[in-house]
C-alpha cells in the first residue's frame, strides 16, 4: 500500500476497506429516481442526478453534494494514438462532484447503467469523508464492496433500461 499523508492516511485506508456495506435502506422515493435516472433521455440528467443525491444526503443526514452536470465528453489522454486514460467524473474535498455524460472516444452519451454507477461512486466519496469520517478516500476493496451494496439497494426490479445509442 501507498501511504500518502502518513499515519492518518493508513488509518483511512484500513477503516475504509474494513467496511463492506452501509446501514441504509433507501426509501421509495431514492430508488424511484434512480429508476427514472435510467429511463430518461441522457440530456435530462442533470436535474434528476442532483436531485437524487439531494435526496440522498437528505436520508443519510450529510451535507449536500454540489453536482456539475457535464454535457460534453470525458476528458482523455492518448500515448501514441492509444487511449490511457478517461476521466469519467471526481469529486472535490469541498462537496463538489463533476461528472461527464458523454465518452471520451466515441462521443456518445454514456450508457444509463454506466452513468448511474459513476454517479453513485461519486456519491460514495462523499460518504467516506462526511458519513464514516475519514479525511482521505480510497478505492479500496471495501470502497467497491459499499459501492455494489448501495446499488443493489437502489436497483429497482422491473425498471425500463432504454437503449437510447
Amino acid at each position: 500500500m501507498r501511504s500518502r499523508g502518513g499515519v492518518r492516511a493508513s488509518w483511512d485506508y484500513e477503516r475504509s476497506n474494513q467496511i463492506e456495506r452501509l446501514d441504509y435502506v433507501p426509501t421509495p422515493t431514492c430508488r424511484e429516481l434512480a429508476g427514472a435516472l435510467l429511463a430518461i433521455h441522457p440530456e435530462q440528467r442533470g436535474g434528476l442526478s442532483q436531485e437524487l443525491l439531494d435526496r440522498l444526503a437528505l436520508e443519510l443526514s450529510v451535507p449536500k453534494v454540489k453536482l456539475r452536470f457535464l454535457n460534453t465528453p470525458q476528458k482523455l489522454k492518448l500515448s501514441k494514438g492509444r487511449l490511457t486514460y478517461k476521466e469519467y467524473a471526481f469529486y472535490e474535498p469541498d462537496g463538489s462532484s463533476t461528472i461527464y455524460n458523454v465518452t471520451a472516444v466515441r462521443r456518445v452519451y454514456l450508457a444509463p447503467k454506466a452513468y448511474l454507477d459513476t454517479l453513485v461512486h461519486e456519491f460514495l466519496h462523499h460518504l467516506d469523508i462526511h458519513l464514516l469520517g475519514l479525511k482521505h478516500t480510497y478505492h479500496t476493496k471495501g470502497f467497491y464492496l459499499r459501492l455494489g451494496d448501495m446499488l443493489a439497494k437502489l436497483s429497482v426490479s422491473g425498471a425500463p433500461q432504454l437503449e437510447l445509442f
